[in-house]
């Protein structure tokens, strides 16, 4: 009886603590690229900023915002350029991640 109720009792504490780790993966990986936090110009790191000023030359920035996603910290940078609103992915290092024209959204993979 006394092992029955203390292999339930593990059974619960193992279970309570798996669904807590899957709660946490799956609401890091529902924020997906969208959330971010807005950042100024002023606040990037040197290879990004540089990144941003080749992405809008000849545009218009409108906003950047910094994101962290499994560890890894990129800038989405919104661009007015030739009537078209743009958006572009840069990763800490200043390179390129991604780009999209117009209104699509980034996917969330």
């Amino acid at each position: 009886m006394v092992r029955t109720a203390l292999r339930w009792s593990w059974l619960v504490v193992a279970a309570a603590v798996v669904a807590g780790a899957c709660s946490d993966a799956s609401g890091e990986e529902r924020r997906g690229w969208q959330a971010g936090e807005k950042v100024s110009i002023h606040q990037l790191p040197t290879a990004v900023k540089a990144a941003v000023e080749r992405e809008t030359a000849g545009g218009q920035l409108i906003d950047i915002s910094r994101d962290t996603k499994r560890g890894q910290t990129s800038y989405e940078v919104k661009i007015a350029k030739d009537g078209q609103e743009s958006k572009v992915r840069i990763a800490s290092d200043g390179t390129k991640v991604e780009a999209v024209a117009g209104e699509d959204d980034y996917d969330d993979d």
